[in-house]
């Protein structure tokens, strides 16, 4: 009996050592370095082990785009038969070029050049100093057609008209269609008088409105050349003529 009253008494002894004054309970400060594992509160709890398995999720590096720099050049190519030219420029940053082709302006067309229908140049003329190529008209047909429905002359010929009786009359410029000058020449061989810068007519002109040129003296001949070049030559009435390659059945002329 004694000794279960003294096994009580001990037990209630040691009961109140944990809540009386002398003895306090004991506080537990986590480190720094602690983890929630090693936490005071987590000392009695166990860690779960994980059962599945962590899978990282590839990402591509990332890269930098080179910087554009100033010694990027432009290519400049020519285009066949042509002086434009197309320009390639390089994209910074890529390997690849970008083309602008440059579309070619037509090229205005030529005026045609006008046709000469030059019958026969087997004669020539001489005023002067100038020597001119020349076309012969000595028969009524060729007389009345002259220069009619031609584009013009070859600069420095000309044609010359001779009658059978040395003796000229007026002269029109029905379908010309280049400005002429008449030289009249006298049959002594002198230029009598000279009818500059002939004007040729309108395409619908009628005949009866056509003006007729005549020379203001006798005149045996006419000497059709290119408007402005009596001038340019230098002819002046006075001057003295003479013609090679006439033909021997038109008689005596100016040879």
């Amino acid at each position: 009996m004694r000794q279960t009253v003294v096994g009580v008494a001990l037990l209630v002894l040691a009961v109140c050592a944990g809540c009386g004054g002398g003895a306090r309970p004991m506080l537990v400060t986590p480190s720094p370095n602690d983890t929630a594992a090693t936490r005071p509160s987590d000392l009695t709890r166990p860690v779960p082990t994980p059962t599945g398995t962590r899978t990282s999720i590839p990402y591509p590096p990332a890269t930098l785009a080179p910087l554009s720099t100033h010694n990027e050049t432009t290519t400049a190519a020519t285009l066949p038969s042509s002086n434009e030219t197309t320009t390639a420029a390089t994209v910074p940053g890529s390997s690849q070029t970008s083309t602008a082709t440059l579309i070619p302006t037509p090229a205005p067309s030529p005026s045609p050049a006008p046709t000469y229908e030059v019958l026969e140049l087997n004669a020539s003329v001489m005023i002067g100093d100038a020597l001119f190529p020349a076309e012969l008209a000595v028969n009524s047909v060729e007389r009345t057609k002259g220069l009619s429905e031609r584009d013009g002359l070859e600069p420095g010929t000309g044609m010359l008209f001779i009658f059978e009786d040395r003796e000229v009359s007026s002269f029109w410029m029905r379908k010309v269609r280049f400005s002429l000058d008449f030289v009249w020449i006298s049959e002594d061989c002198r230029v009598v008088d000279i009818t500059a810068n002939v004007p040729f007519p309108k395409p619908d002109t009628d005949t009866s409105g056509l003006p007729s040129y005549s020379p203001s003296a006798a005149a045996a001949y006419n000497f059709e050349i290119n408007a402005g070049e009596a001038d340019k030559f230098g002819i002046r009435v006075g001057d003295a003529v003479r013609f090679t390659g006439i033909p021997d059945h038109l008689g005596d002329t100016c040879e």
